[in-house]
C-alpha cells in the first residue's frame, strides 16, 4: 500500500509502474480526487471546531451576565443550522 503523499508526489512514476504490471483497474486519479475532497472536510471540521471553542469560551461570562444559557444555546443552534441550510439550497 502507498502513502498518499507518495502518491501525490508521484503520480506520473506510479500510473506507470502500474501499467507496467497490469494494473489498468485502479483509478489513481480517483484516489487524489477524494483525498482533496477528505482535505476540504478536514479544514471544514477545523474551523468549526475553532467556532464551538469560541463560544465555550463565552460560557463563564454569559452565566455571569445572568443570561440564560440554554436559551443562548438554542438560539446557536437554530442560526448554525440556517446557515447550513442556506449553503445547501
Amino acid at each position: 500500500m502507498l502513502d498518499i503523499k507518495r502518491i501525490r508526489e508521484n503520480l506520473d512514476d506510479i500510473k506507470k509502474a502500474m501499467d507496467r504490471r497490469g494494473e489498468k483497474e485502479f483509478d489513481l486519479d480517483a484516489v487524489i480526487a477524494l483525498d482533496d475532497e477528505r482535505r476540504e472536510l478536514l479544514k471544514e471540521v477545523e474551523v468549526m471546531k475553532g467556532e464551538m471553542n469560541i463560544e465555550s469560551k463565552k460560557i463563564p461570562q454569559l452565566i455571569k451576565e445572568g443570561i440564560d444559557y440554554l436559551e443562548y444555546l438554542m438560539y446557536q443552534t437554530k442560526k448554525f443550522l440556517k446557515e447550513k441550510l442556506m449553503q445547501i439550497i
